[in-house]
C-alpha cells in the first residue's frame, strides 16, 4: 500500500525554473542568468549545496511571486557549476533528491528562500506480473521514443532499465523525454507511483505519435524540395543547351510571365486559374519549335480573349424582337414566327435552360443576318465562328 508521509520542515534557497521541471533521482543541466537565481545558487553553495527547484506557472514572468510558482518542487544537490567569464551566465548540473512542498515563501532579495515540507513515498517495486508488465511497457515506449527522437541518447534506456521501482522509472522517463513543463509538473505532483507511471506512459505514447507524424511531414517536404531543386537544375541546363545551339529562347521567360500576368488579371475561379497556369507550365517545358507549344499558345490566347466575368442583361420583349426582325428582314415569316415563339417561351419560363436554334439554308439566304438580329433584339453579345470545310459532326 503506497502512502505519503510529511517529515520535518527545512529552509533552503529557492530557484524558480522557467519551462523546466526537476525530478528526484534524475540529473538535470540548465543555464541560470537571472540575478535572483544566481544569488540562490551562491547561497546554496555557502551551506550544504542543496537548493529547492520549483517551476513557474508562466515562463514569461521575470520576477515571480508566490502565486506564479507551483507549490511542489524538488530538493536537489548541486553537482557542478560553470561560470562563463564576461557574462552573467552560469551553467549548472544538479541531481534531484526528493519532493518537497512549500510551507512558506520568503520573497526578500537578493534570493528567495522557502520553508519546505519533505514528501516521502514508499518505493513500489514491480513484484507482481501486472506491475512488471507496466514497467516493461514503459521501457518499450522509452525505446521507441529514442528511435524517433534525436534529443535522447540510447544510454538513457539502459539507465532506466537498471531500476525495478515504478516511481523512479516514471520520474526518470519524465525527466528525459521532451514534454511541456505543465505536463511534467503533473507527473511531479502525482504521488502514487502506479498512477504516475500510467500518466507517463500516456504522455510518452502521445509524444511518439506526434514525432512520427512530424517526421513523415518532414520527409514529404524534403522530397518536394529535392524535386523542385532537380527541376530547376534541369531547366538551367536546358537553357544553356539552347543557348549553345543558338535557338534563341531569350524571350521565352518574358512570354510566360506575360501569360501568367494576364491570367491572374482575369480574376477567374480558382480551378480555372490553376488549369490555365498549369498550361503555362506545360508551355515552359516544351522543346523549342515543337508543334505542341503552338497548340498550347493558341489555346491560351483564346482563353485569355474570352469575355470572362462579363455579363449582359437579356431582354425577352416580344414587340421589340418583332420590330427588329421586321426592320432587318423582309419576308421570312416562318423563321420570324419560330424565333418569336422561342422568345415567348423564354418570357414565360425565364428559369428554363437555354435552347439551340438551327437555321439551315444555302449561302446568302440570311442565316447570319437573322442571328445578328436576334442578338440585337435580346441585348446579347454575338460571337461568329466559321465552320467552313467541316465534314464530320465530331469536329
Amino acid at each position: 500500500m503506497e502512502s505519503e508521509t510529511l517529515n520535518e520542515l527545512t529552509t533552503l534557497p529557492l530557484l524558480p525554473l522557467r519551462g523546466l521541471t526537476a525530478f528526484p533521482g534524475a540529473t538535470m543541466k540548465f543555464d541560470v542568468e537571472r540575478p535572483m537565481s544566481v544569488a540562490a545558487l551562491n547561497a546554496a553553495l555557502g551551506t550544504d549545496q542543496r537548493i529547492f527547484l520549483v517551476s513557474q506557472k508562466d515562463i514569461s514572468t521575470e520576477i515571480p511571486t508566490a502565486e506564479h510558482l507551483y507549490h511542489i518542487g524538488t530538493v536537489c544537490m548541486i553537482r557542478q557549476i560553470l561560470r562563463i567569464p564576461g557574462t552573467g551566465l552560469v551553467k549548472v548540473m544538479v541531481e534531484g533528491e526528493y519532493r518537497a512542498r512549500i510551507v512558506s515563501l520568503n520573497e526578500s532579495l537578493p534570493n528567495y528562500s522557502a520553508v519546505l515540507e519533505k514528501i516521502e513515498t514508499e518505493p513500489c517495486p514491480a513484484t507482481t506480473p501486472n506491475l512488471e508488465a507496466k514497467l516493461r511497457r514503459c521501457l518499450t515506449l522509452l525505446d521507441e521514443y529514442c528511435s524517433v527522437s534525436d534529443s535522447v541518447s540510447p544510454d538513457v534506456c539502459l539507465q532506466a532499465a537498471d531500476s525495478n521501482d515504478l516511481g523512479f522509472v516514471a520520474d526518470f522517463v519524465a525527466q528525459n523525454v521532451v514534454l511541456k513543463h505543465t505536463e511534467k509538473q503533473r507527473v511531479l505532483e502525482q504521488m502514487s507511483a502506479k498512477r504516475r507511471l500510467d500518466l507517463v506512459m500516456r504522455l510518452v505514447n502521445r509524444e511518439i505519435n506526434v514525432l512520427t507524424l512530424e517526421r513523415e511531414l518532414e520527409e514529404v517536404t524534403k522530397q518536394e524540395m529535392e524535386r523542385s531543386q532537380r527541376d530547376y537544375y534541369l531547366r538551367e541546363q536546358l537553357k544553356v543547351i539552347r543557348y549553345e545551339l543558338g535557338e534563341g529562347e531569350d524571350d521565352a521567360p518574358e512570354e510566360l510571365d506575360e501569360y501568367r500576368r494576364k491570367i491572374r488579371a482575369l480574376n477567374l475561379e480558382k480551378a480555372t486559374e490553376e488549369k490555365l497556369l498549369k498550361e503555362v507550365s506545360r508551355l515552359a517545358k516544351q522543346p523549342f519549335g515543337s508543334s505542341e507549344s503552338a497548340v498550347i499558345r493558341n489555346y491560351l490566347d483564346i482563353c485569355i480573349e474570352l469575355p470572362w466575368n462579363t455579363r449582359t442583361n437579356d431582354t425577352a420583349d416580344i414587340k421589340k424582337a418583332k420590330k427588329c426582325l421586321d426592320e432587318d428582314h423582309y419576308g421570312l415569316d416562318k423563321v420570324k414566327e419560330r424565333i418569336l415563339e422561342y422568345l415567348a417561351v423564354r418570357q414565360i419560363a425565364p428559369e428554363a435552360k437555354g435552347g439551340v436554334l438551327c437555321l439551315v439554308g444555302p449561302p446568302g439566304v440570311g442565316k447570319t443576318s437573322v442571328a445578328i438580329s436576334i442578338a440585337r433584339a435580346t441585348n446579347r453579345a454575338l460571337a461568329r465562328v466559321s465552320l467552313g470545310g467541316v465534314h464530320d459532326e465530331a469536329e
